[in-house]
This record gives C-alpha cells, structure tokens and sequence, in this order.
C-alpha cells in the first residue's frame, strides 16, 4: 500500500509539471511564476525501492550430544595414564656352599685288657707275659719236644699273630737271625711274598735287640699287611720273635708289648 501512495504522488506531479508547460507555451507569465511556485512548494516524492525485509532468523536445533558422542569425545582425548615403575628385584647374594669335610677314620685302638688277664708263659726257662688270656702253642724247634734249649710257640691275639722261636747260641749277627725269621715266615705262608723294606737295631730292657719291617702280597700283587721280626740273644740261646698283622698300628704295638714283657730267666 505504501508502493502505491508513491506512485500516485508521482503521476500528480508530472501531469502538474504538464500543465505548468501548457500555460507558459499560451503567453501567461504569472501563472507560470505560480505553476513553478507551486511546484517548488510540493516536494516531490522520490520513489524507494522497499527494501526486502531481512528473513526471520531460522532455529537450528543443536542436536544434544548422545552418549555415544561423549564417549568418542572423551575417547578422543584419554587422560594420561600412569604407567607404574616397577620397584628393583633384590637379586639374592648366593649363599657358598659349605664344603664337606673329610670324615676322619679312627685309627683302631687295641682294647686295653684289664689287670688279671695276664698269660705268662714260664716252662721253657725263660718269662713272656701276654695281654690276655690266650691259648699258646708249642712246638719243638729243631727235632723232639719243646725244651729249654730250643722250641717255637705260637698264638693269636687282637689281630695279630705272633711266633717265638729260641735255639741254642751259634754267635751269628742278630741280622743274621732276623733273616732267618722271614724265610721262616715265607715257607709257612707259600701263597704270599714278602719283602723286608726296613731294618734296625733298637734297646729294650737293656738288651740289643735288632729288628726288621716286611710287607706281604698276594699273587696278584695285592697287599695282605706284613710284620716285623726282632732277634736277641739271651746267655746260650737266641731268640726270634715274628709279629704278622694287616694293622701296622696294631703290630707295632704288639711287638713292642712282647719285648718289653720278655724276661731271659723265668720268674
């Protein structure tokens, strides 16, 4: 409606600019100052184009996040996550092991005989006391019984095993007799050998004593112990006694006994 008041207005004035001209053509000044005037007076209406009115802003409706679009959203940027350190191993200190340490053997101790047990051995006119109460042997020596002049006598005791032989004085070396001991020893024990790996003299009660160690083997070379043979004169006769045992310890300790408990004349 506003768009047409305009136009209207618009024809008015040009028919009126019209018929100003028309009056001025015929001779007529003063209704042409009049017409001008008039038409200066009337404001002309200049026509505006009506200017669209701006469109109505449209609503957009902002979708509400889903649930699925929260957690991509926070998917999309993960907090950091501690990554735990892991606290040192103690590596164990190896403990040494103890080395083991040798058992030792004990050397076997003869059994000490109680006072009492005593063998003492007084028929042949000499004295030899034992350890113990043992069984003893005798035999001749050279030719009939045993007798003052010559004779052997034999016995076991504690892992030995011993042999006394006397015979009428001949004034050979005590090493002489002491050989005679062992040849004595291998014709009694064919199936062994013995060899003498050590010789001496010692004094037991007060007498010159000689003595001499052997080693015996089988026949296969095997070791089977061995002994030690002491020799002595006594006044008319010689002596010679023959210790044998697998035990050295227990030799040793026998063939010393046997000396020390010798008596040239019996008691």
């Amino acid at each position: 409606m506003k768009g047409a008041g305009l136009i209207l207005k618009f024809i008015s004035t040009v028919l009126l600019l019209s018929i100003s001209l028309a009056v001025l053509a015929c001779g007529g000044g003063t209704a042409s100052e009049e017409v001008a005037k008039q038409v200066e007076d009337t404001p002309v209406a200049t026509e505006v184009a009506p200017t669209a009115a701006p469109p109505k802003p449209t609503s957009t409706n902002v979708p509400e996040p889903t649930q699925d679009t929260q957690d991509t959203q926070e998917s999309a940027a993960p907090e950091p996550t501690s990554t735990p350190i892991p606290e040192p191993t103690a590596t164990p200190t190896p403990v040494p092991t103890a080395t083991p340490v040798p058992t030792a053997t004990p050397t076997p101790v003869p059994t000490a005989t109680p006072l009492g047990e005593f063998t003492v051995v007084t028929s042949y006119g000499y004295s030899l006391g034992i350890d113990g109460t043992i069984d003893v042997n005798s035999l001749a020596w050279l030719g009939g019984g045993p007798n003052a002049s010559q004779g052997l006598v034999n016995f076991t005791a504690a892992g030995t095993a011993v042999i006394l032989i006397w015979q009428p004085a001949q004034g050979q070396p005590l090493s002489v007799l002491t050989g005679l001991g062992l040849g004595v020893l291998q014709a009694s024990q064919p199936a062994t050998t013995f060899t003498g790996i050590a010789e001496g003299t010692i004094n037991s009660n007060n007498r010159e004593t000689a003595f001499g160690g052997f080693a015996g083997a089988d026949s296969s070379g095997n070791a089977v112990g061995g002994g030690l043979i002491g020799s002595w004169s006594c006044g008319a006769s010689e002596f010679i006694i023959i210790v044998t045992g697998a035990d050295s310890t227990l030799v040793q300790i026998r063939f010393d006994r046997m000396l020390n408990n010798f008596e040239c004349v019996a008691r």
